[in-house]
């Protein structure tokens, strides 16, 4: 048996707000917007309104455990001119933006010259040491870099960051 997916299969994105239809399957509640719902998997039709489906607790916990511990990571944060996930950030006007204010950024001729890089780029940091993180403790439950790891975390077991996904998606 595989381990359970974390990403909806309307959307493809990680779980936000998990709901069960009648057939068993799950997905986000934003997905879930035709009245009657018809599953998009089996393709089942259920005449429960989509906000009155019960919310997929197990599942929900499991991410919001593994955002708690870092292995997941966090849900983008929103882009500083709208309310849509930020996509991208520019390093000149230190802003988050979305796809289409992005692309309003880019076609600025005052802001040709700017960097932007994708929100995939920017990678997490120590707040000591200004080290990319790239290792998990398991013995602290949490990222560390590398400069870390002797200073604090000697005697614990520490694996790499996608090591530490598998594992978890495996306890899952």
């Amino acid at each position: 048996m595989s381990a359970p997916s974390l990403d909806c299969p309307v959307c493809l994105d990680i779980f936000v707000d998990p709901r069960i239809i009648e057939c068993g399957h799950s997905f986000c509640l934003k997905c879930l917007t035709m009245s009657p719902v018809r599953c998009p998997v089996c393709r089942h039709q259920s005449d429960t309104p989509s906000r009155t489906l019960p919310i997929n607790y197990a599942l929900k916990g499991i991410i919001e455990d593994l955002r708690a511990s870092a292995i997941l990571a966090p849900a983008p944060p929103p882009c500083a001119l709208c309310s849509q996930p930020a996509l991208t950030h520019c390093r000149n006007c230190s802003l988050r933006m979305c796809a289409g204010h992005t692309e309003e950024h880019n076609r600025s001729p005052f802001m040709q010259k700017h960097k932007v890089d994708s929100s995939k780029q920017q990678r997490p940091r120590c707040a000591q040491h200004e080290e990319e993180l790239k290792l998990y403790c398991e013995a602290c439950s949490k990222l560390i870099c590398s400069l870390c790891f002797p200073l604090e975390h000697q005697s614990h077991r520490i694996l790499a960051i996608p090591e530490a996904a598998g594992k978890a998606r495996e306890r899952i």
